[in-house]
């Protein structure tokens, strides 16, 4: 995971993680045709990040660099809302049940992954990441308040019943076709062009 993690350096941190890692450990049981699954899910978040403090330069690199963190930041500024909205529910969502369409978790790729983490079909802890530095008591108040939302979920889990093999392996197979499709459409969208921006810019001078 370390060796695939993509970092970059930042005038904050000198290995700055640009993206979000997931890990999931699926466990199976096989009983009379029928199947039990767990998944075990590990999901490490980027922080949050101030422009300012991202690259003060205004070579491509940095561009690139500044573009990801607003990325990050919106992705956990939604994602916070996501759960804000679901603890501040009259009651606990259960048994997987749809989540309201009001918390706008359809709308951010990271609040689908972890949907199951909000419908009662997971137990969900987080651990935040804060630095002691005077320098960094901005960034550490944020990440305080970013766990206010999280520390007030509260899960009523169901347990897991057994599902028919057939089924199962339909649905995968259904899914598969939709990563797949998603990745395809992932590939196809134009990305920045460093070389494009420097031409630009000398053009500018």
């Amino acid at each position: 995971i370390e060796k695939e993690r993509t970092t970059r350096a930042t005038d904050m941190n000198a290995e700055s993680s640009r993206i979000h890692c997931f890990m999931n450990i699926h466990l199976y049981q096989l009983e009379s045709k029928k199947l039990k699954s767990n998944t075990c899910r590990f999901v490490d978040l980027c922080g949050s990040e101030r422009l300012d403090t991202v690259v003060k330069s205004n070579d491509p690199q940095a561009m690139i660099s500044r573009m990801e963190a607003c990325g990050t930041n919106f992705s956990l500024c939604v994602l916070s809302q996501c759960i804000r909205f679901i603890v501040a529910l009259p009651k606990p969502i259960r048994n997987g049940k749809e989540l309201p369409a009001a918390s706008n978790w359809k709308y951010l790729g990271l609040a689908r992954i972890l949907k199951s983490s909000f419908n009662g079909m997971a137990f969900t802890g987080f651990i935040l990441c804060m630095s002691q530095a005077d320098s960094n008591s901005g960034e550490s108040w944020y990440t305080m308040e970013f766990g206010k939302a999280p520390a007030a979920l509260y899960n009523n889990v169901t347990k897991p019943k057994p599902r028919p093999l057939e089924s199962l392996i339909s649905e995968e197979k259904t899914a598969l076709a939709e990563h797949k499709e998603t990745a395809k459409r992932l590939a196809e969208c134009p990305r920045p062009d460093p070389s494009a921006y420097q031409y630009r810019k000398l053009r500018a001078q």
